[in-house]
C-alpha cells in the first residue's frame, strides 16, 4: 500500500519512506523584485522568465528515499502528489492529470485533454516539474529506527 502519490524521477518513494510526507511549493526568490514608482504604487519589476517554483519535500518514516547518489545540482523530475490550482488558463508546465473539485468538495481526476463528466467548481493540475536539487538531508535516530528526510528543489 502506498501512502503518498509523490514520484521522484518517475519512481514512487520506497515503502516506509512514503509516510508523513509534506510538500511545499513556493515561487523562487528571484520571482519577486518589488519597487515603488514615483507615485508610490508597488510593482514587481522581476522578469517573467523568473516565474519558477521552489519545491520542498520532507518526510518521516522507517527509512529514507534512495538518496545515495543524489547531490545538489543534479536533475530530478518531481510529480506532485496533489493538484495545484491556477487562476489563469496557461499553466506553462507538464500536466499529468486534471483534478476537478465538485460542490460537495469531493475530487474527480481525468487525463489532461479529457473533459469532466459533470460540472466542477474548480480545476487543479497534477504537475510534473523538471527541477535541480538545491539541498538534501537525512537524519537517522538509530534507537527508534526513525528517519527524517528533507529534499529541496528549484524548477529549471
Amino acid at each position: 500500500m502506498r501512502y503518498s502519490e509523490l514520484k521522484l524521477n518517475g519512481q514512487p518513494l520506497l515503502p516506509g519512506a512514503d509516510r508523513n510526507v509534506a510538500v511545499s511549493v513556493t515561487p523562487i526568490s528571484q520571482a519577486t523584485n518589488l519597487r515603488r514608482t514615483v507615485n508610490g504604487e508597488l510593482i514587481n519589476v522581476a522578469r517573467d522568465v523568473y516565474r519558477k517554483l521552489r519545491v520542498t519535500i520532507s518526510g518521516r518514516g522507517r527509512r529514507s528515499p534512495a538518496f545515495s547518489d543524489m547531490f545538489p545540482g543534479d536533475d530530478m523530475t518531481v510529480q506532485l502528489p496533489d493538484p495545484l490550482f491556477y487562476a489563469g488558463a496557461d499553466i506553462g508546465r507538464t500536466v499529468i492529470e486534471k483534478a476537478g473539485v465538485l460542490e460537495d468538495c469531493s475530487e474527480i481526476r481525468v487525463p489532461p485533454g479529457a473533459p469532466f463528466a459533470q460540472p466542477v467548481a474548480a480545476v487543479g493540475y497534477i504537475l510534473l516539474l523538471e527541477c535541480k536539487i538545491t539541498g538534501l538531508s537525512v537524519q537517522v535516530d538509530e534507537w527508534k529506527k526513525d528517519y527524517t528526510w528533507n529534499l529541496e528543489l528549484e524548477e529549471k
